[in-house]
């Protein structure tokens, strides 16, 4: 095997993710891998989905999320590209016309499952499971609440939807609650408010990637609904519980850790003791430290024989010129994403407030059979009360 040389780069490393929408945990994968090649002196760049040209970096890092899907969608396309690049800790939905990542220089996948999906009509492709670069994220150094032994909370209307009485039981829980918002592209702040959530609770405000990593290290335990809301627990080693999602259960089920997520309120309810079971401990870290070690192994393997330089001249993505093309298109995959959102939002509001009235109709029809019953008992007794006195008057008779 021949020795690797030294190469300086002429051009960045491009850094291709999902930088427009607006997910807390795309823009922590951004964040880290360009913490990480900041620490290795590595010139890199963040590139534009909507407007770049690979010929543009030395070759592309195309990072993290759930990107590799079928062919046929204006945005995900974007993140196909052919050529010697990188998949890095990719989340695939995809078996299919992947013979392209042949050339990459590296494919790595965040999970079995996802190396299995990959593999299935490209068998002969070299493919490494290496945890999401989101492990590595640094928290803030000053961060804006205190969360200090509070229960984090975070849930999308698919939670509630599966958990029929969720918000009572985060009600009923005697901690106090911080409510999180972490997907903001799915304005999970405004449902929270709207939801049923009545007790010692705070309202946390929409934070940037390192801050929300911050604070929910300080938490004592958190019940989330996000893949990256997991991880970010996990990194902490912080006890959690996570709505099930097939991501998420492919994270946890590398980790023998399934046992932490819950498809509905019963199994939520029959789990709140893992959140009290390893306080002030790290139920995590041997796990946590493998993961730390693959990432490691997987960037020394591809880094190695790359000089390092000065990196100023590349590192901010601010500098980089947006078209107007480009904005347009990233206006309406936002809009377009929006009305889902909020349609979906609705129609789940639209919902709780039909078993909100189902409810209060069975209790109106519960009270008016009560009441006849009521009055046909308090009829009777007076009858009864009637006989009674004729009896005691007469002092014999029958009843």
């Amino acid at each position: 095997m021949a020795m690797k040389t030294n190469v300086e780069f002429k051009k960045p490393i491009g850094l291709l993710y999902d930088s427009v929408n607006n997910n807390t945990g795309d823009i922590a994968i951004g964040i880290a891998l360009s913490d990480y090649l900041k620490k290795k002196r590595i010139p890199h760049k963040i590139v534009d989905p909507f407007s770049f040209s690979p010929d543009d970096y030395e070759f592309l890092i195309i990072g993290g999320g759930f990107l590799l899907r079928d062919e046929g969608d204006s945005f995900y396309d974007r993140f196909r590209v052919p050529g010697r690049h990188v998949l890095m800790s990719m989340g695939t939905a995809t078996s299919e016309n992947l013979s392209y990542l042949e050339d990459y220089r590296k494919v790595t996948v965040r999970s079995s499952a996802d190396k299995t999906r990959l593999l299935a009509n490209t068998s002969g492709l070299e493919v490494e499971i290496v945890p999401c670069i989101t492990l590595t994220l640094q928290k803030a150094n000053v961060l804006p609440a205190d969360t200090n032994g509070m229960i984090g909370i975070h849930f999308v209307a698919d939670t509630l939807t599966s958990c029929d009485g969720f918000d009572d039981i985060l009600n009923s829980l005697p901690q106090t609650k911080a409510v999180l918002p972490f997907t903001f592209y799915n304005k999970d702040s405004d449902l929270m408010r709207r939801t049923n959530l009545v007790g010692d609770y705070i309202f946390l405000d929409e934070y940037d990637p390192r801050t929300i990593f911050g604070l929910i290290g300080n938490m004592s335990a958190v019940i989330v609904s996000s893949l990256h809301a997991t991880i970010f627990a996990y990194a902490n080693g912080i006890p959690f519980l996570t709505m099930h999602q097939e991501k998420v259960q492919e994270f946890l089920d590398d980790r023998d850790l399934g046992h932490l997520s819950f498809k509905n309120s019963e199994e939520l309810k029959e789990k709140l003791h893992f959140l009290t079971e390893d306080i002030g401990t790290n139920p995590f870290k041997q796990s946590f430290d493998n993961d730390l070690a693959t990432i490691e192994k997987c960037f020394d393997d591809l880094l190695s024989n790359i000089t390092g330089k000065e990196i100023k001249d590349f590192s901010s993505s601010k500098d980089q010129e947006i078209t107007a093309s480009s904005q347009l298109d990233r206006s309406k995959l936002q809009t377009s994403l929006l009305q889902t959102v909020v349609s979906h939002r609705d129609a789940l509001i639209g919902e709780l407030h039909q078993r909100v009235t189902t409810k209060q109709r069975k209790i109106i029809e519960l009270e008016s059979e009560l009441a006849i019953r009521d009055l046909t008992y308090s009829a009777k007794l007076m009858k009864f009360e009637r006989r009674i006195r004729r009896f005691l008057k007469r002092g014999k008779g029958n009843f």
